[in-house]
Parts: structure tokens; sequence; C-alpha cells
């Protein structure tokens, strides 16, 4: 029960979010900007690729390319698990913080 209302949570965030959404907003596109506030309000523990790609309702692949960009343009960046080296985390880094 408690994973279904988290579900609905995150999905009324997310529509929210869009409906908000500048496009003019430092050149991000409305996927790249949701993404990245997912991430800087996400623990350390739910920053995963997958976790985002499930947040935002998409494929892993197009998961990846979403923080590509974001790292790009300087809002991101990748580092390695502490627990598992193969494992990646996603930072936000200040730009990226003073963004979202």
């Amino acid at each position: 029960m408690i994973t279904a209302a988290r579900e609905a949570v995150d999905l009324l965030i997310q529509a929210r979010g869009s409906w908000q959404f500048d496009d003019a907003l430092n050149g991000l596109r409305d996927r790249e900007w949701m993404a990245l506030r997912f991430l800087a309000r996400a623990n350390r523990f739910s920053r995963p690729p997958s976790a985002l790609a499930q947040f935002v309702g998409t494929t892993r692949p197009t998961a990846s390319q979403t923080v590509k960009r974001l790292e790009d343009k300087g809002y991101l960046q990748r580092r390695s698990s502490d627990q598992d080296k193969r494992s990646v985390i996603l930072d936000v880094t200040q730009l990226g913080e003073k963004t979202s």
C-alpha cells in the first residue's frame, strides 16, 4: 500500500513539474529538468540511472542519454559506487543544485 501511495505522489510531482516547466530554463528540455529535480532531491541510494529511468518513466538507455546531456551541460557528474565499482552514482553539481 505504501509503495502505491509513493508512486502516486511521484507521478503528481512529475505532472506538476511538467506544468510549470519553462522550456527556456537554462537550455534544458522538460525531461532533463525533471531528471535534474529528481536527482537533486533523491538520497544517495536513489541516484543510480535505473532509479532515474523508473521515476521519469522511460527506458534505461533513454535515461542514460538524458544523464549524458546533463553531464555535458555541467549539471551532473558520474562516479563509481563505493560498494560496487560496477555501479554508477549520479551527483548533482553546484550548477545543478542552483538550477533545480
